[in-house]
């Protein structure tokens, strides 16, 4: 006997990004028979906020001498190139920021971190995602002095 089996996604996004599997399973005489077929979807899509996940707020405060970290959480694919900058609240000079990127097939994270953060480094912090498909996304953070705690 021969069976058959089909699986449609009618209408695809960013998160059905993955690896699909088919298993089936049958008893012959006192042996169980398992055998499967996997297909990869990859489904392009503009960087975009990944709304699984909690989103990064638009203003951080935070006192001087501090650890800063902010992750931001996106899907796409293909996988985005991702860069920062930073405009000085003092100043107004913009420059590149160091970050950590982590890439997956769909999901990428990016991390600024900044180790015992001085009055130089608040301002407007601003993340470009672009994979050419689609628009670039743009996330712009400020970080502003924390006052005491009373």
């Amino acid at each position: 006997m021969v069976f058959k089996s089909n699986y449609t996604i009618l209408k695809t996004d960013c998160l059905q990004t993955g690896t699909y599997r088919c298993q089936a399973s049958n008893v012959i005489g006192d042996r169980l028979k398992n055998v499967y077929a996997e297909i990869d979807l990859f489904v392009l899509c503009s960087a975009r906020i990944d709304q699984r996940r909690r989103e990064t707020p638009h203003i951080v405060s935070i006192m001087e001498n501090d650890d800063l970290n902010i992750t931001v959480n996106l899907i796409a694919y293909p996988k985005p190139m991702i860069n920062w900058t930073m405009r000085n609240s003092e100043t107004g000079i913009i420059s590149i920021a160091n970050v950590y990127n982590s890439f997956s097939i769909s999901e990428h994270s990016s991390t600024l971190s900044i180790r015992n953060i001085s009055k130089s480094d608040y301002g407007v912090y601003t993340m470009y995602a672009f994979n050419n498909i689609g628009l670039r996304y743009i996330k712009s953070i400020e970080v502003i002095p924390q006052g005491k705690v009373i």
